[in-house]
């Protein structure tokens, strides 16, 4: 038995594909049950989310910028903002978003731990307006 998966992102479904973006979750495809990792990529101006935002009920997140940005991060009531070769870990339970506030497409690279019972994701409308 191989002690390793791969997989290419683009085989994947892409849940930003209307918006002209990339939005693959790798997890189930890798087959981890420990921890999952994402593929962003994000055009000029767009969020992953429009003007929404999420939190997780008892999982951390880790955004790596991989090329591109600024990337705006919205972590409750504080902004932040971020360059390719940096890397935020957000809080289980902090409301968030984030955005391409740059010139050019966004590469970013999300990783997070599933916890018991599965999906603990939970949208909030309006978190951002104008996003």
């Amino acid at each position: 038995m191989t002690a390793f998966t791969t997989l290419r992102f683009a085989d994947l479904d892409n849940y930003l594909e209307e918006d002209g973006g990339e939005f693959y979750m790798g997890r189930r495809a890798l087959r981890s049950p420990q921890i999952g990792v994402t593929w962003i990529r994000l055009p000029t101006g767009k969020s992953t989310q429009g003007d929404k935002g999420h939190f997780h009920d008892d999982q951390d997140e880790v955004y790596v910028v991989v090329s591109g940005g600024p990337v705006e991060f919205r972590v409750d009531e504080e902004t932040t903002s971020l360059s390719a070769g940096e890397a935020i870990r957000i809080d289980a339970g902090a409301l968030h978003a984030l955005r391409n506030g740059g010139e050019e497409a966004l590469i970013i690279a999300a990783s997070g731990q599933l916890p018991e019972g599965g999906d603990d994701s939970h949208p909030v409308d309006g978190f951002v307006p104008g996003w």
